[in-house]
């Protein structure tokens, strides 16, 4: 219960810092909405029960923080020198959390080249930015764990680590992976809008951007380390889908909005279906999630899923002895429940 309330103030905190720099950014009601009902979704619905439930899950809350603040600082480091130092130190820690932390250095360098092409020059700045980039991914790739316990976890081919990797771009409709596209499309309709203004992107747009390409990463490397045991993503990995979901709420909000500006018809119709299609998927998806997960309540479900879990752990418990074994002469003990 201590790890459990301790672990709450992670995402509490990340959830304030988040609003309060978006609301900070623009103030139209319509935005205000999206970013307080999105953060309410994101980092308030139970969709990662399971980080919540289990206090030792507390990684995935740092990496969520972290990485959340490398990019903010990043979004914010050609106009202001010191979040250049943020955004270095954000992207040193990040590793230390998890794996997925060693993706800010590729975020880095991805939103630095989207300045580069929407300002057609490389600035001083934008290679200082590329430089910092390099640096964090040198550092995150020092980390790469060489452990084969978990190989078997692995997703089995290509064309399955693709078919899981779109399940959970397509969240809250992982059922349905092609979905995808459409969930996904405000985001990529807003990078297009940015590269054909030529002009230096916004703070703001600049940081969904890059939590929308920090949540894809995060996917697919879930995707690939879990992909053979859970076609679909589990409760852990909702932290960053919510976000991913988020992100795109707000960039769907900036996109029609410049579109009901140009005050033609065409595209506030576009305005109109595109808004409706993505929203009405996504509270479908929603609400159909929440159902499965209150259906897991149940005392016959959990009563099977306690025999699945002693039976996973049967396996997991002896896959170190066969990794440690292997081709070696001598037996190692593994050390198994702490003792």
């Amino acid at each position: 219960m201590v790890q459990m309330v301790a672990q709450a103030t992670i995402p509490a905190a990340t959830a304030g810092f988040c609003v309060w720099g978006l609301l900070a950014a623009r103030m139209e009601w319509c935005w205000r909405w999206a970013v307080l009902v999105g953060a309410l979704i994101a980092f308030g619905a139970p969709y990662a029960y399971s980080n919540c439930l289990w206090g030792f899950q507390s990684q995935f809350g740092f990496l969520v923080a972290l990485s959340l603040g490398g990019c903010v600082a990043t979004a914010f480091a050609w106009r202001q020198a010191r979040y250049r130092w943020l955004a270095l130190l954000a992207g040193l820690a990040a590793p230390l959390a998890m794996g997925a932390g060693a993706l800010m250095g590729p975020i880095m360098i991805a939103l630095t080249l989207l300045v580069v092409l929407t300002e057609r020059r490389l600035s001083r700045v934008s290679g200082q930015m590329l430089a910092l980039g390099v640096i964090c991914f040198l550092w995150g790739s020092l980390w790469r764990s060489d452990s084969t316990i978990m190989l078997f976890a692995r997703a089995e081919s290509l064309a399955k680590f693709v078919q899981i990797w779109m399940a959970a771009l397509a969240w809250p409709n992982c059922q349905i992976p092609w979905l995808a596209a459409l969930a996904c499309l405000p985001v990529a309709l807003l990078v297009v809008q940015v590269l054909r203004k030529e002009v230096m992107p916004q703070p703001h747009v600049l940081f969904l951007i890059g939590m929308a390409v920090w949540a894809t990463g995060c996917a697919a490397g879930g995707a690939w380390t879990r992909g053979g045991v859970e076609p679909v993503p589990p409760s852990r990995y909702c932290d960053f889908l919510t976000l991913l979901c988020w992100a795109n709420l707000l960039s769907l909000v900036l996109v029609v909005r410049s579109w009901f500006e140009r005050s033609q018809a065409q595209g506030r119709v576009l305005g109109l279906v595109l808004a409706s299609a993505w929203g009405s998927v996504t509270l479908y998806g929603g609400a159909s999630l929440l159902e499965e997960i209150y259906a897991l309540q149940r005392p016959a479900v959990q009563a099977s899923a306690g025999r699945h879990l002693e039976a996973v752990n049967s396996v997991l418990g002896g896959a170190p002895v066969a990794v440690m074994i292997g081709p070696v002469s001598r037996i190692h003990r593994p050390c198994l429940n702490g003792s």
